[in-house]
């Protein structure tokens, strides 16, 4: 049985991609978002779709063979710094983000010098459970290079297609060409992060030491770049028509 797998990394535009081309032509009753992986192993399916903020192999969890993943990325730097300030934000009456005392504790710096927040998109596309290799795994030397690698080699043979957030328009065609739908743009960015300094904004030193932290997922983002022309080569982003 065939199952779409959607590997959604915080503040990558994953939740405007879904909205644009899982949700409008896959039921809600196929649809699965499970709360942690106790969740995931007592699911009742058959679904359609898994989608959640899991590392690559959730598959395993839902007794598909046939597993087709997708996962959008971001520039490393830029989504540090948007998902500290989203964090920041998330302090209504409605919803506090478990992250919030901890960002209001921390400068941007000091909230990356965690090795829980570093590489979170290398960790994912790899397939490392994030909170485990977060916490008691430190990802520099060999065991950072063999990490990379693995996400390297996951993008190109276990996803059926990857996007960048930079290219969220070619990504989202490149997204329904594959599933063969035609896409259902949003009327506005979902969670877009309020008031919060372009990167470009940022002093030269916070933007350095925030990318000695990812630099995991800028050599990730680096290698995704050049393989994104590859899959889009022949898309034509006006009408998602490969050509």
């Amino acid at each position: 049985m065939s199952v779409l797998f959607y590997t959604h990394i915080r503040k990558t535009a994953g939740t405007s991609v879904r909205r644009s081309v899982f949700d409008p032509h896959i039921t809600e009753s196929k649809r699965h978002r499970p709360n942690g992986y106790r969740a995931a192993i007592a699911a009742q399916g058959p679904f359609d779709l898994v989608q959640g903020h899991f590392p690559y192999g959730l598959h395993h969890f839902y007794g598909t063979s046939n597993p087709r993943y997708f996962v959008m990325l971001r520039r490393p730097v830029d989504r540090a710094v948007s998902f500290y300030y989203f964090v920041e934000a998330c302090s209504g009456p409605s919803y506090t983000h478990p992250r919030l005392e901890e960002v209001r504790k921390n400068s941007l710096t000091e909230f990356y010098e965690n090795p829980i927040h570093q590489n979170v998109q290398t960790r994912f596309v790899a397939g490392l459970l994030s909170d485990y290799a977060g916490r008691y795994l430190s990802l520099n030397g060999s065991l950072g290079r063999a990490v990379l690698r693995r996400a390297k080699q996951n993008l190109i043979e276990q996803y059926e297609a990857f996007g960048l957030k930079e290219r969220f328009k070619d990504s989202v065609w490149l997204f329904a060409n594959r599933l063969d739908v035609t896409p259902e743009w949003p009327e506005k960015r979902h969670k877009k992060t309020g008031e919060r300094p372009a990167v470009s904004d940022l002093d030269e030193h916070v933007r350095r030491t925030v990318r000695q932290y990812n630099s995991l997922d800028v050599e990730l983002y680096r290698f995704a770049r050049k393989q994104f022309g590859q899959q889009a080569a022949h898309l034509n982003p006006e009408t998602g028509v490969m050509s």
